[in-house]
């Protein structure tokens, strides 16, 4: 059965079948790891060379850039193909001679040709046409002028010329590769291809015209032409068949190395392999992605048997003869008749790279490891060796071969190799260290765990510094941040300071850049550990940290829990100037949401505890001898907190964008007080204080509705939660800076609220009466201080003033009783329209002030100073202090 097709079914695996599948599918072409196009740009220097030497018949030279004035002349010369393309036939052109741009068009075309299909024996190039695209262009791929049938891909060499837009898009199947070729374009050359099989669209050029010269590329070999489905459907079954190999389920099935061999020098009748060194580059980058190791390696038979008697080189009496290739045609060797005993050998491994391993030699290989075409008696032997006559009969022959294979072993196979023989490896490393031991070190540190790795890692880095290897000793690095994390401990085990000795400080770095590429914004905890206060390397380091925390921070697309975990880890680990000086000044630049800077400053709060005066340093020691760390820990407090004055002072700026914002409103309320919590709790009044200003100096609408809309949404709901917060730390109303706060507020609120008392326009003249009596009516009628008046008086003053009220019926209601022989009329005032809203709106204000406090904590916010307004309205409600008496005698 099918191997591909075999899932849990190994009773019905054949090896034999599954080495002669794998073996086929690697001499098949597969491509070069499922890519459908490719895309390359040459250097400005080198694009230069192009400037002269492009003719096109009935237009003349052509110089480039491409100006606007050539472009009309191509214009108006050339074939139409398009929607704003044009083009000229390939016998139209002609480049003058140009060594310069020979080199540079071949350059592009060989690298085009190896990512594209590298294992392709070179192709042909053929040019079929020069397009000009114009502004609004948008077409797809254009007719070829005379299709070759072996052709199996487009290249199109973008000559300089100015534009913008026509980005170019490939598309295979569901995928899709976009290229924005407009950049740049005036001063370079570039190069694009793609397989036919995939699709090819241009977008529409916006301005400017771009030239293109396209080329057919030509499978020149009498093997079937390169089609991509075919590659792609070869790929995904070697990768299958592969993937077998190491499957938890059918590992045990299969050996630990398969070995191939390849297609011999000499004619065997079919004897010989299929593939040649060429497959097996070609297989290289599958094999790494799928975790096999692979050699180029020899193998040695040696068949020992009988002679046969019959054959005619045997003579009597004949002594030992040897013979070797090539053989003459007629007198070959003796032939083995029976066969005894067989011996392989593997030897002179050498990775695809041609690096030498010795340890490799005389793995164990068996006779079922390799895929055999037929026995192996049945191969030509190189050598043989006859014993002679023994007691008048044949004696012993001797037959040999060697063989170049291809070895195939699984990764993890291979590992556990090392872990064998690295121990006796290591110790001579110090004196030899080749590339393949460079190898072998990096697979280890990919490979092993910390707690194995632990024991070699002082010898590995050694070696590493003292080779002036920075790849391996960023794979220490690596395999330290895996087992470590981004913690400082990182760089004690790395020894970073000596690795600066050794490569210098900018490969180092950029290996620690490298290694850090995809840890966000973690990477600041190893930044701040790097101290500057090294003599050797002070300023290059500050001059790094600074450039690369900024790197840091503007390659972050948001920031959010998990970056305040790392700014706290930051600040625990390391340097506190740093944060002080680099990050926070970074992090005002970044202008990060409101939720992430209230955070970071709780966070920052909740971690001063941890500072204590007994603490050594925040700063680590590592093995390069440094001076103690500067500043003693009343220092490193002193400098937190202005740290954490600083996360305020952002946590408030945040604020601006989202103070009264339609859908943030209820979320900056909560920050408001979440800030104002930290400032007490920290008595980070200073900072309180500004936060408050910040809210009254919010920019306070005139108009009467937005107004309202404001304290209704944000000024009134914010007082009842600060006031909550203060009753909870027990903080009075009057205390500073709230009752600054809470005064503006107050004044903003009347005004708002209260505006103007309406006057009451009741005079003697609108009563028709001057008298002492009517003088005390209007006095009560065009007072706020009083709504009720009793009148105590006799009958002719009291018919008196009964007559006068009765002119304005609409101002009082009346009650009249007798009293003591007299008569008592009680006037209480009906109040206007405008007067009823005005005390309606009194109410309003009131409830706001018992928002804020008592008359007491009001009276104290205030202090010395007087409100007329205030004062009114904590004025007593109480009935009897409303109302007026007065008694106008016996007369």
């Amino acid at each position: 059965m099918d191997p591909l097709n075999v899932a849990n079914a190994t009773d019905t695996f054949s090896l034999e079948k599954y080495k002669k599948d794998l073996e086929s599918l690697i001499a098949s072409n597969f491509g070069s790891g499922g890519q459908y196009c490719h895309h390359v740009t040459a250097d400005p220097a080198a694009s230069a060379s192009v400037k002269h030497g492009l003719s096109i018949q009935s237009v003349g030279p052509i110089e480039l850039p491409l100006s606007h004035g050539d472009a009309a002349r191509l214009v108006s010369r050339a074939e139409p193909l398009g929607l704003e393309l044009w083009g000229f036939a390939s016998t139209q052109l002609a480049f003058a001679k140009n060594p310069g741009w020979l080199a540079l068009r071949d350059k592009l075309m060989k690298e085009i040709w190896m990512d594209l299909s590298p294992y392709e024996e070179r192709p042909s190039f053929k040019l079929d046409k020069l397009l000009l695209y114009g502004p609004g262009s948008s077409v797809g791929e254009y007719p070829k002028s005379q299709p070759n049938e072996r052709s199996f891909a487009t290249l199109q060499i973008l000559l300089p010329s100015r534009y913008i837009g026509g980005r170019v898009e490939i598309t295979y199947g569901t995928a899709s590769t976009h290229y924005d070729v407009d950049k740049a374009s005036e001063n370079t050359v570039s190069a694009i291809a793609w397989y036919s099989d995939a699709v090819y669209k241009t977008e529409p050029i916006v301005s400017g015209y771009r030239l293109a010269l396209s080329y057919e590329i030509i499978h020149v070999l009498p093997t079937p032409v390169p089609n991509l489905r075919f590659m792609l459907d070869n790929l995904t079954k070697l990768r299958h068949l592969l993937g077998y190999w190491t499957s938890e389920n059918t590992s045990h099935l299969m050996p630990r190395m398969l070995a191939f061999i390849f297609k011999g020098v000499y004619r065997e009748n079919g004897l010989s392999g299929i593939l040649t060194r060429n497959d097996g580059r070609k297989l290289q980058p599958v094999a790494d992605l799928l975790g096999f190791k692979l050699f180029f390696a020899v193998l040695n038979c040696r068949l020992s048997g009988d002679a046969d008697d019959r054959d005619e080189h045997v003579f009597p009496k004949s002594g030992p003869m040897r013979w070797s290739r090539p053989f003459l045609d007629g007198h070959g060797p003796p032939t083995m008749a029976v066969l005894r005993s067989k011996r392989l050998e593997t030897k002179e491994f050498v990775d695809l790279d041609g690096d030498h391993y010795a340890d490799m030699a005389g793995w164990p290989l068996e006779e079922s490891d390799i895929l055999l075409h037929e026995p192996l008696e049945d191969y030509v032997p190189d050598a043989v060796e006859y014993g002679g006559l023994t007691q008048n009969r044949p004696g012993s022959l001797q037959c040999s071969f060697q063989k170049s294979i291809l070895c195939i072993i699984p990764t993890q196979t291979y590992v556990e190799f090392l872990g064998r023989v690295l121990p006796h490896r290591i110790p001579r490393w110090t004196r030899v260290f080749g590339p393949s031991d460079s190898k072998d070190a990096i697979l280890i540190l990919k490979s092993w765990s910390w707690d194995r790795l632990g024991p070699f890692i002082p010898r590995l880095r050694d070696v590493a510094m003292q080779k002036g290897d920075v790849a391996l000793w960023g794979h220490i690095l690596d395999a330290a941040i895996s087992e470590f994390g981004i913690d400082r401990h990182v760089l004690e085990n790395v020894a970073f300071f000596r690795a600066c000795d050794a490569f210098s400080f900018e490969p180092t770095v950029a290996r620690l850049e490298r290694s850090l590429e995809h840890e966000g914004l973690s990477r600041l905890i190893l930044v701040a550990n790097i101290p500057e206060y090294d003599s050797t390397y002070s300023k290059t380091i500050s001059a790094w940290r600074m450039k690369y925390t900024h790197h840091i921070f503007w390659s972050m697309i948001e920031l959010g829990e998990k970056e305040v975990h790392v700014l706290v880890e930051v600040t625990k680990q390391g340097d506190m100037r740093f944060v002080r000086d680099v990050i926070i000044p970074e992090l005002t630049l970044k202008r990060p949401s409101q939720d992430f800077c209230i955070a970071l400053a709780k966070a920052t709060s909740a971690q001063r505890l941890a500072l204590l005066p007994d603490q050594k340093s925040l700063r680590i020691i590592f093995d390069k001898q440094n001076p103690a760390a500067p500043g003693s820990a009343e220092d490193q407090l002193a400098i937190f907190d202005e740290v954490f004055d600083k996360c305020l002072d952002l946590a408030i700026l945040s604020l601006q964008k989202t103070l009264y914002v339609d859908g943030h409103i209820e979320d900056s309320r909560a920050h408001v007080i979440q800030i104002a919590e930290l400032c007490i709790i920290t008595r980070h009044l200073s900072a309180c204080r500004v936060l408050l200003q910040h809210i009254l100096g919010f920019g306070w609408s005139d108009s009467d509705t937005a107004t309202q809309q404001m304290f209704e949404e944000f000024a009134i709901p914010l007082i009842r939660d600060l006031r909550s917060l203060l009753k909870e730390y027990t903080i009075p109303v009057s205390a500073p800076p709230f009752s600054n706060f809470f005064g503006v507020l107050i004044i903003r609120y009347i005004e708002y609220i209260l505006g103007p008392q309406p006057l009451n326009d009741v005079t003697p003249e609108t009563i028709g009466c001057e008298c002492s009596g009517c003088a005390h009516l209007v006095q009560f009628l065009t007072s706020a201080d009083h709504n009720e008046l009793h009148v105590l008086a006799t009958k002719p003053i009291f018919d008196h003033m009964k007559g006068r009220l009765q002119r304005i019926p609409q101002r009082t209601k009346t009650r009249i009783t007798a009293f003591q022989g007299r008569r008592k009329i009680e006037i209480r005032k009906q109040l206007t329209p405008s007067q009823q809203e005005w005390n309606s709106r009194k109410g309003q204000a009131r409830n706001f002030l018992s928002l804020i406090g008592e008359r007491d904590e009001i009276r104290k916010i205030f202090g010395d100073t007087r409100h007329e307004s205030v004062e009114l309205l904590l004025e007593s409600d109480n009935v009897e202090s409303r109302r007026m008496t007065i008694d106008l005698g016996e007369q």
